[in-house]
């Protein structure tokens, strides 16, 4: 009975990479005799992505390399990757169907429904075989270049190529290996280099791809995904505090920056078709989200944060170099650029600042989105307005009066005195108001 050896397994080597050496290594020229030899049995249909068999493989030739079985799949397989925003619960589960080689993982997975179309051919890059050649003396399939989604080596910087190696793989028992008929050297590019902005945007989603493969997030469920987005959308001005998401706007933006990108990730339009991906993803979340899915609105709103940090990390130009005037008709300073605590914050998608006066005056300005500085906004006369509240009520005065005094409203003179724990006399208005009611009562 013929022994043979299976190939150490390269850095970053997909697992179908290396049943096809192995298949070089027997020699028999039949793919068949190769099934028998790698599992002892004729074994089933190869896959690049979730292979079955990964068992047998490992009981046969790898238990005894130091190796755990979780180590294994988790390194020769797309399954970290696939399983990067799922549960714990979900990933113990995966790698049992993976163990007992479960015909209903991709199922478990929703590979079936995602919107994102898988590649349709194998990928490779033509620098890293020439590293290979020079460190192995032979070439190999990187887990790397088969992600969905990931078209730019993150190596070399270069556009991956598409291999005469269609997929899905069609063949039961095919074993490709990488040579000059599978991955030729002028074979095409998955897209244009010259185009350097899409180059960028599909350079960023590669890089984050491959740190998910080799680094996976920790486990979260359904409901913990989509309420970190949800909270980071909110962040970027995307969601109003307490109210629905604005997805309308989200979905524009979102366009506006990936959608040059989407038809070559395969994924669909957001504002095409009966659904939404983009509202799919948060709350409440009830199907999984593809894992490019994932990146992608990941990547956008890190843009959008960055944007939004951008913005107000220093005082906008609309709003002029401080200090900043105090409105305090009360205040001896008042209409002097005496405010040097200010701060501002980006909300519903408009930048809030706010001016504090040593008085204990405060007051807000806000910039539109078409850049309209808006007008001085009081929001809180600060303590010394207690006292003096408390002596002008004392003395009879109305809060329309008081109001005049302080360049306000009457309604927003009580507001601030219920605030500060002052009673505000009732208006001879409402109580007239009230005795014609107590009359008809």
């Amino acid at each position: 009975m013929a022994r043979y050896y299976f190939p150490e397994i390269y850095p970053d080597e997909i697992l179908y990479s290396a049943l096809g050496r192995f298949h070089t290594c027997v020699g028999s020229g039949s793919r068949r005799a190769t099934s028998v030899a790698l599992f002892g049995h004729l074994g089933r249909a190869t896959s690049l992505e979730l292979p079955r068999n990964v068992s047998s493989i490992y009981d046969r030739w790898v238990k005894g390399r130091g190796l755990t079985f979780e180590e294994f799949a988790n390194g020769t397989t797309l399954l970290p990757y696939y399983l990067a925003f799922s549960s714990s619960e979900i990933r113990a589960s995966s790698l049992s169907a993976v163990w007992s080689n479960s015909d209903y993982l991709h199922l478990r997975l929703g590979l079936s429904g995602y919107g994102v179309s898988r590649p349709s051919s194998m990928r490779f890059c033509s620098a890293c075989h020439h590293s290979m050649d020079s460190m192995f003396g032979e070439r190999y399939w990187r887990r790397a270049h088969q992600l969905p989604g990931v078209l730019v080596c993150v190596e070399h910087a270069l556009p991956l190529r598409c291999s005469s190696v269609g997929l899905p793989l069609t063949g039961r028992y095919d074993y490709h290996v990488v040579d000059d008929d599978t991955c030729p050297p002028d074979a095409p590019a998955v897209f244009d280099p010259k185009d350097d902005s899409l180059a960028k945007l599909l350079a960023e989603i590669a890089d984050v791809s491959v740190e998910i493969l080799k680094q996976p997030p920790p486990p979260r469920t359904l409901e913990e995904a989509a309420l970190e987005l949800r909270t980071r959308a909110e962040k970027a001005g995307y969601r109003r505090p307490g109210s629905t998401l604005l997805l309308a706007r989200l979905t524009d933006a979102f366009m506006a920056e990936y959608g040059s990108a989407l038809p070559f990730l395969g994924i669909r339009r957001p504002d095409v078709g009966r659904s939404n991906w983009l509202r799919e993803m948060l709350p409440p979340q009830r199907s999984q989200v593809h894992p490019l899915q994932h990146i992608v609105m990941r990547c956008f709103l890190a843009k959008e944060e960055r944007r939004s940090g951008s913005r107000i990390r220093r005082s906008p130009p609309e709003f002029g170099e401080g200090p900043w005037p105090c409105h305090n008709p009360l205040c001896p300073d008042v209409g002097r650029s005496v405010i040097i605590n200010a701060k501002w914050h980006l909300q519903k998608r408009r930048v809030v600042g706010k001016f504090s006066c040593l008085c204990g005056y405060t007051y807000t300005r806000s910039i539109q989105p078409t850049g309209e500085l808006g007008p001085p906004r009081f929001r809180a006369f600060g303590p010394p307005l207690q006292a003096l509240l408390r002596k002008w009520i004392a003395d009879g005065l109305s809060c329309f009066s008081i109001g005049r005094r302080m360049g306000l409203s009457a309604r927003t003179v009580e507001r601030a005195a219920r605030l500060m724990g002052v009673a505000v006399p009732t208006s001879s208005r409402k109580r007239k108001a009230a005795a014609s009611l107590s009359e008809l009562g």
